[in-house]
């Protein structure tokens, strides 16, 4: 019998190849190799496991975000390894993201959707601040600037991803975001 896990693998799976409106649970028994009951035991209905899914997804996230704090080195690159692990995140992900994107979400996770979505910006937001508290410290940067910074860099990061996602735009990553970062910490003065 699958777990939870094999279940939300299944279902991601899924929901990228026949779209998540498409996607029945019949599919997602069909992709991990169960019954379909085996689904009933860990989650209610479709809806729960696409509201499991996006919460997995999130936590995934988070979870890298965690280990790009963990990077050594000086102010800058650790700066720029977050960008880059953000942006790589995001594309990482390329595919499901289109999917969501390409569905009209029913209102009923019209809310979800934006919990979610605050709560990533939240916990982004969050590590920026660690990562920035830094530049503070050592004198490279004025506390007056920190907000101003994160959202620059957050929606300059968000900004690329919508780029690659809608567009299918191709973006050297490193490039960017040490462009990005050259901009928030000298400005664009000539």
């Amino acid at each position: 019998m699958a777990n939870r896990k094999e279940i939300i693998a299944a279902a991601k799976a899924s929901f990228v190849k026949y779209g998540i409106v498409k996607t029945t649970l019949d599919i997602v028994a069909r992709e991990c190799d169960v019954q379909k009951t085996a689904i009933y035991y860990y989650f209610k209905n479709k809806d729960d496991l696409i509201q499991s899914t996006l919460e997995d997804i999130v936590l995934e996230t988070k979870n890298e975000f965690d280990k790009l704090l963990e990077f050594q080195g000086d102010f800058r690159s650790r700066l720029q390894h977050l960008m880059q692990g953000q942006l790589e995140s995001f594309l990482k992900r390329k595919h499901f993201m289109v999917t969501i994107r390409n569905i009209d979400i029913q209102s009923k996770f019209i809310q979800f959707a934006i919990q979610i979505r605050d709560d990533l910006f939240n916990y982004l937001h969050q590590n920026y601040f660690t990562v920035l508290q830094e530049g503070i410290k050592e004198g490279l940067i004025k506390s007056d600037y920190i907000d101003p910074a994160i959202q620059i860099i957050t929606r300059s990061i968000t900004s690329y991803a919508y780029e690659i996602l809608v567009y299918d735009k191709e973006i050297p990553v490193s490039q960017i975001t040490d462009q990005t970062l050259d901009v928030v910490l000298n400005g664009i003065k000539a």
